[in-house]
């Protein structure tokens, strides 16, 4: 098995070069020897000898598996460089000897001897598993600008996830410039989050809830049960999933084309001092909870029927036209053209 790279508990990386895992050793080959050539009829008028058989291939090594490039538990890690998990080995091949042949030149006048058998084939080895980008078995945080990606199995063919996060309390960040090869899997109760100062964007299609058996490329991120905006850049949502995707909008702005790019309406929206930006008109039923400040940037018109509530305020800027029409309960204040709380069921219309 090919070493990983970097392993450990409660340390601090920060790569801005490469990270490699080492690739697994081949597999060892078992080949069959090959028959003898039979020989020459006597005074060119004899019978040619036999060609001999081949003997049988044996049974052959397998292929070492690739290791992960980072591993452990409870690390901080920032990526600006080239994360890769090291490659599989090939299977060890375990074809039987070819047939021997006979003399044809040396019976001219005679018997031309038969040709070999070939050789059985022996037992060919496996080849050897792809080593991940980068594992955490619990509590780390991963920020990430540039690629990270899992090898490829000793077939050339079977891509290794990304990252895989286990044993809770992870998050990964990504930032402007990221990419994967692989998928990014957790096993639950771990954070996505979208951050940085420079504005990036986000494909919420590539979202599932389970990991699949192999790696499509479309679907990449599974089981991750919350969704965070950080940082002062602007991120666009872009596809739809209904998945429940309950976005922590924290700094920044998160920009949105359709109420589908939040997910589900269960997972409602919760500010912290964020901003959510509408490009393009949309009604939105999901519930929103002002921690502290929220912002809604409307530049199309926005109409929010759900329940509004916590002990922030809501700050409405942008040209187009704000509607709440629910019985809301924040306490904080409206910033606008309308300044006051909105309860009652009454509908409330900002421009």
């Amino acid at each position: 098995m090919g070493g990983n790279a970097m392993t450990g508990s409660g340390f601090n990386l920060s790569n801005d070069g490469s990270i490699i895992g080492g690739s697994g050793g081949a597999g060892g080959n078992a080949f069959g020897g090959a028959g003898g050539r039979g020989g020459q009829g006597a005074n060119n008028s004899g019978r040619s000898g036999d060609g001999g058989d081949g003997s049988s291939g044996g049974t052959a090594g397998n292929g070492a598996a690739g290791a992960t490039a980072v591993t452990g538990s409870n690390f901080q890690l920032v990526n600006r460089g080239i994360i890769n998990g090291g490659n599989g080995g090939r299977a060890g091949l375990a074809t039987g000897g070819s047939a021997g042949d006979t003399d044809y030149a040396g019976a001219p006048l005679g018997t031309i001897g038969s040709v070999g058998q070939a050789g059985a084939e022996g037992t060919s080895g496996t080849y050897g598993a792809a080593g991940v980008g980068v594992v955490s078995t619990s509590s780390s945080t991963i920020t990430t600008s540039n690629l990270i990606a899992g090898g490829l199995a000793g077939n050339g063919t079977t891509q290794a996830n990304a990252i895989e996060f286990s044993g809770g309390n992870n998050t990964l960040t990504l930032e402007s410039g990221y990419s994967f090869v692989g998928n990014v899997i957790s096993s639950g109760g771990d954070t996505l989050a979208l951050g940085g100062d420079t504005n990036g964007s986000f494909f919420v299609s590539s979202l599932a809830a389970t990991s699949p058996p192999s790696w499509s490329g479309a679907v990449q991120y599974y089981g991750f049960n919350d969704y965070v905006k950080t940082g002062n850049s602007t991120w666009t949502l872009n596809g739809s999933t209904t998945e429940v995707t309950a976005w922590n909008i924290n700094a920044g702005t998160l920009s949105v084309s359709n109420d589908s790019n939040l997910g589900a309406a269960e997972g409602g929206l919760t500010f912290n001092g964020g901003t959510l930006e509408n490009t393009a008109a949309i009604s939105t039923a999901r519930d929103m909870l002002l921690k502290t400040t929220g912002t809604l940037q409307t530049n199309a018109n926005l109409t929010a029927t759900g329940l509004i509530s916590g002990l922030g305020s809501l700050v409405k800027t942008g040209a187009a036209t704000l509607t709440l029409t629910s019985n809301n309960t924040y306490s904080g204040g409206t910033t606008g053209s309308v300044v006051g709380n909105i309860i009652n069921n009454i509908t409330a219309v900002m421009h």
